[in-house]
Order: structure tokens, then sequence, then C-alpha cells
């Protein structure tokens, strides 16, 4: 018998007959079993979503299965977030830079995209953005609810405000709506446009992004008023109707 072969009863020929599987019979089952034991840790109970998974130690003759085996569950090799194991983070936002003046502006934002997906821009509804660019091409813009069904791929969605247009000021979508781009992973510059006839009093900004550079004027300022709704203040609030100029004093008699 040759070395690194082994062999069984064939039943099915009669007794005294033997199949013989050679070396790639032998590699072919082991690979098989490494893909059952992949393809089981995916089942596991959710205490172990947060451990990262080691794609260093996959065999080079599995490799070309990594793919299969994780279809629709590539976010578990996204990075975690530091108080919750559990909480895959694949979109990660540099911080937003906005300069603005009273007809328009412009924002530029980072995005490390650890798994293909859509992003949120700043904006929305009469506060559009407009010629959005991705790595400086021109990228369309989807709208996005938060009781929509998900986006579908880029090849499938419409443009709500097509790249290119006019430079005239025009409403978005519609309220409630955000504007998003789609990226594959990787690092990647989006940048775009805002016009209007005035400056708004509040710019929606995007919940992920926490830290935000705002120049209003030429001016930068230095405390950027942004509320936990993303609501990113403009102007300063003006107090409604006249104030008096009064005095109120309490005096206290000891009897």
């Amino acid at each position: 018998m040759c070395a690194g072969q082994w062999t069984k009863t064939d039943t099915r020929h009669g007794p005294g007959r033997f199949l013989s599987l050679g070396k790639e019979g032998v590699m072919k089952r082991k690979c098989l079993q490494i893909l059952l034991m992949l393809g089981a840790l995916l089942v596991i109970s959710p205490a172990t979503w947060g451990l990262q998974p080691d794609t260093e130690t996959i065999p080079q003759e599995l490799e070309p299965w990594k793919s299969w085996v994780l279809h629709d569950h590539e976010e578990h090799f996204c990075p975690v977030v530091f108080d919750n194991g559990a909480a895959h983070q694949c979109l990660w936002p540099a911080r937003l830079q906005l300069r603005l003046d009273p007809k328009g502006g412009c924002f530029t934002q980072d995005w490390q995209v650890f798994v293909k997906g859509w992003v949120p821009l700043p904006g929305g509804g009469r506060t559009w953005p407009r010629d959005v660019r991705v790595d400086g091409r021109e990228t369309p813009v989807i709208a996005q609810g938060a009781d929509m069904a998900p986006l579908p791929r880029p090849e499938l969605a419409t443009p709500a405000a097509p790249a290119g247009a006019a430079n005239a000021p025009r409403k978005g979508p519609g309220p409630g709506l955000v504007p998003h781009v789609f990226l594959e992973p990787g690092r990647h510059q989006v940048e775009g446009l805002f016009a209007w006839n005035e400056m708004p009093e509040m710019l929606d900004v995007p919940a992920r992004s926490g830290l935000v550079s705002l120049v209003i004027n030429g001016n930068p300022v230095e405390f950027p008023v942004l509320e936990h709704s993303g609501k990113l203040w403009l102007q300063k609030r003006t107090a409604t109707g006249s104030q008096e100029d009064r005095l109120e004093v309490k005096i206290f008699r000891l009897v």
C-alpha cells in the first residue's frame, strides 16, 4: 500500500474489495470538517459574538471559501464598541468639517469602511447636500428615513438629488429623510456643497459624527452646539417678545 493512503471495506462491490482514497481525498475531508466548524461559529450563543475571528490562521486551501462561509455575516470582522463586545461597528467616521456662509457652504468627512454599506451625510429637507463626491468622483445621493425599508444596492436605487444639478437652492426630498451615499470597504473622503438664500438656524448632522469642526463666515466656532437629536446650531437662539428692565427683591425681617 502506498504511503499516505488509507483503505476501508467497500461492501457495495462484495466482500474482500477495498476502496482506496489518496491524499487528495483525505485533504477534501479535512477541508469539509474545518468548513463545518467555521459555520458552527456563526450560530454560537450571543455571549461569544464579541470575540474577533482569527482569519490569519485559516489554511491556504480554505481561503477561497472564506467569503462563502461569511456571507451575510461580514460584520463579525468589524471592530467592536469598547463597552459592548457584541456591538460591531463597521463604519467609522472622522471629524465632520463644515464651512458655511449666508449663501451656502461645503462639508468634508473621511470614513473608514470595513463592510460596504450606506453612510449618512449632513443636511436634509431644505438643506439637502448637492454635488456630492466620494474620493473626487460624483456620487448619487439617496434619501432614507428611519421608518423606511433598508436601502438597496446603488445600482437599484434612484437618486433623490442628482449630482451636478443647477446651483439654485431647492427643497430636499422631504422632512425626516436623511441623505446617504454607498461606500465600498476602505478609506474614503466624502465632500459636498450646500446652497441657500439665507443661512438656516440649524443643520442636521448624522448621530455618528461625534466630532464637528464648524467655520461660519470664515470664523471658527470653538464650541459648536450639537443637540442629541442631531441638530447643529448655526445661529444663536433669539428670545421672543420684549423684556422689561426690572429687579425683584425679597426682604425678610426678624420680629
